[in-house]
């Protein structure tokens, strides 16, 4: 099983790299004054590091997660799911 402090940095990683993708997508907009997004494509080693993480926990857990709950901002009850109690809620059932 990994633990809950490497867990927490391949998800907190994931995070950090989309949070400055669309930053840096951001700043290109402005200096070449255009609407278009230049968003890098990470794909490869995002989806990477999730086939890793499913070895443990249910893929689709994780991408919703990840990506349709933009890390937390959302959980079941409506409020926010830091990642640490994102890995507890998903190791619960697994002790």
């Amino acid at each position: 099983m990994i633990n809950k402090e490497d867990f927490c940095l391949a998800i907190t990683s994931i995070k950090e790299q989309v949070s400055k993708d669309k930053t840096n997508s951001t700043l290109l907009q402005e200096v070449f004054s255009i609407n278009e997004e230049f968003i890098y494509d990470n794909s490869l080693l995002i989806k990477q590091i999730i086939n890793l993480l499913s070895i443990w926990f249910d893929k689709e857990d994780l991408e919703h997660y990840c990506f349709d709950l933009n890390f937390g901002k959302q959980s079941i009850d409506g409020d926010f799911e830091t990642v640490e109690q994102f890995y507890d809620r998903l190791t619960k059932n697994i002790k």
